[in-house]
């Protein structure tokens, strides 16, 4: 398998299954009164399927644009602007007119 299908794999599952545990979080602790909407509605599956699967088409992608945005499993070191590293040491951000951009 291709390293990025691993990749986007690797992190939907990950997003998915922490989206999944908040909601469970939410439902169990029943936050702003969800958990006792969902338990006395007449179709709390179908309810609860659909919270789940709207979650779960939420968190995904979610983490994957976290995971690319932080260079994960890609050897990154977790800050992908060079600009704000050049800024947090104490030297100028702005860019120069005469250098390109790396």
């Amino acid at each position: 398998m291709p390293p990025l299908v691993k990749f986007v794999l690797k992190w939907t599952m990950i997003g998915v299954l922490g989206g999944w545990a908040v909601t469970v979080a939410f439902l169990v602790l029943d936050i702003g009164g969800i958990g006792s909407l969902l338990w006395r509605s007449s179709s709390a599956p179908l309810a609860s399927l659909v919270l789940a699967l709207s979650v779960a088409s939420t968190a995904g992608p979610i983490a994957v644009a976290a995971a690319v945005m932080l260079r994960k499993d890609f050897g990154g070191t977790g800050s992908g602007n060079s600009r704000l590293e050049q800024w947090k040491a104490g030297r100028s951000a702005e860019l120069e007119v005469d250098r390109p951009l790396p």
